[in-house]
């Protein structure tokens, strides 16, 4: 009976364990992911200001003439 009752006991805790594991990978992959985002915001940021920097010099230039 004794035996019975840890083996539940160990099974359920390893569960726990596994199940912890898992979730500290989903937080990990989250972070990752919201940081590549941040990234590829940022790059289209700058990409965007580049652009409109040579619209803007465009504008100018044709405003003189």
């Amino acid at each position: 009976m004794h035996l019975t009752i840890s083996e539940e006991l160990a099974r359920h805790h390893r569960e726990e364990l596994m199940h912890e594991v898992a979730l500290v990978r989903l937080a990990k992959v989250a972070r990752a992911n919201t940081a590549a985002s941040f990234r590829s915001l940022r790059t289209l940021h700058w990409e965007l200001a580049r652009y409109v920097g040579h619209v803007g010099k465009r504008l100018r230039k044709q405003s003189v003439t």
